[in-house]
């Protein structure tokens, strides 16, 4: 059988051997693609797109979970811990509305400093009242509560 082809082979023109020899290269080249590289890009594409997607689950879940952490005492923990940062002795109550800090003296530079830490950190603050003391601080009562 393999001699009989060599002949035919033989038979055939250079023109016509230079053509069955392309032939068969671009047909060894398709049968790469699609065997080879075909499968390689649609793994990479469908990749691409499982990236994308959990990219999108974790900044979904990412914002659940900062609404998670702002529920229970209505971010009153956080509240406390920025107030002290800044030296406030506060009396924290948490309630429907938001939490509530009642902060009896203050100077006035730092009370306004925490009040913008605190809106910078996602707290918003709902009401302030906020009255001078006799030995030149302020007293404050804050309702304060996570911006939704």
């Amino acid at each position: 059988m393999i001699a009989g082809l060599k002949v035919r082979w033989q038979g055939y023109s250079l023109r016509e051997r230079s053509l069955l020899a392309l032939l068969a290269a671009l047909s060894l080249l398709a049968l790469l693609w699609l065997l080879l590289v075909d499968p390689v890009l649609d793994w990479r594409s469908a990749a691409r797109t499982d990236y994308q997607e959990r990219l999108t689950d974790y900044a979904e879940a990412d914002v659940l979970l900062g609404r998670l952490g702002a529920g229970g005492l209505n971010g009153a923990d956080d509240v406390g811990a920025t107030l002290e940062r800044f030296g406030l002795a506060a009396e924290l109550q948490s309630g429907p509305d938001g939490t509530t800090a009642r902060i009896p003296a203050a100077r006035a530079d730092i009370l306004f400093s925490a009040l913008s830490a605190l809106e910078r950190s996602g707290v918003v603050v709902r009401s302030a009242e906020i009255r001078a003391n006799a030995d030149d601080t302020l007293s404050a009562t804050l309702v304060v509560a996570r911006a939704e």
